[in-house]
């Protein structure tokens, strides 16, 4: 890419193509001079998908606005290391550990898109989703997550900071149900309506807590002053 002054550059290209104008094929909205900068930037490191939910237009807006300014598409295939890490907030050290597990296949030193969509559809449970933000989630959708069907009994536990085996007996309790190897969320509501005493508060995350209070009205702190050991105890925490 030329150094002087690539955003009026490529401003010009786009408006000999449209009358002056940058050019779009989003619902009619036009390219600014400020996104054409971003598209430029992002270009260098993400992946047409990653690039069109940032700047929210479609995939194929992007992908010709990209040929328009002759922007080689060789290099926005597949993700690296660090930018997945940093999207999913997972570690650079557990997204390599994915890799050499095999969950994860490279291409030129970056991630495939195929075998990352794989990795949505069959290690989904890996991936912090309640924890990321909507527009991540909906990223994700995109790419096969089986968002809507639940949570895994691991995931629970981990969020609400008890045992697999603690959530293993409210399931067997029928406090929890599972279909479909997963727990859906209205169950996980009716839990924290029902049982409010299971849950403390004070030890989850913000992002948890937030998931909580999106799926069922927070506990009022009077009901979680209540918790008596015995009913810890027959809950198995």
């Amino acid at each position: 890419m030329q150094a002087t002054n690539p955003v009026n550059g490529a401003a010009g290209i786009g408006a000999e193509a449209n009358g002056g104008r940058a050019s779009s094929w989003h619902n009619g909205r036009g390219w600014t001079s400020a996104e054409i900068e971003e598209l430029l930037n992002l270009s260098s490191t993400q992946t047409i998908r990653t690039i069109a939910r940032k700047l929210g237009r479609t995939e194929k807006s992007v992908r010709r606005k990209l040929e328009q300014l002759g922007r080689s598409q060789e290099l926005l295939t597949g993700f690296k290391t660090k930018d997945l890490a940093r999207d999913l907030q997972v570690s650079v050290r557990q997204v390599r550990r994915w890799r050499s597990r095999g969950y994860l296949d490279c291409v030129a030193g970056r991630i495939t898109e195929e075998s990352f969509e794989k990795f949505c559809r069959n290690h989904s449970e890996k991936i912090p989703y309640r924890q990321l933000s909507r527009e991540m989630q909906l990223w994700l959708d995109g790419y096969g997550y089986p968002a809507g069907h639940g949570l895994r009994v691991n995931e629970l536990a981990s969020m609400l900071h008890v045992s697999p085996k603690t959530v293993r007996r409210w399931i067997s309790l029928a406090w929890l149900q599972v279909k479909h190897n997963r727990i859906p969320e209205e169950y996980v509501a009716r839990l924290f309506r029902q049982h409010p005493e299971l849950v403390r508060l004070d030890v989850l995350s913000s992002d948890t807590r937030d998931w909580l209070s999106r799926i069922e009205q927070p506990v009022p702190s009077t009901i979680r002053d209540s918790i008596t050991l015995e009913s810890l105890a027959a809950a198995g925490v």
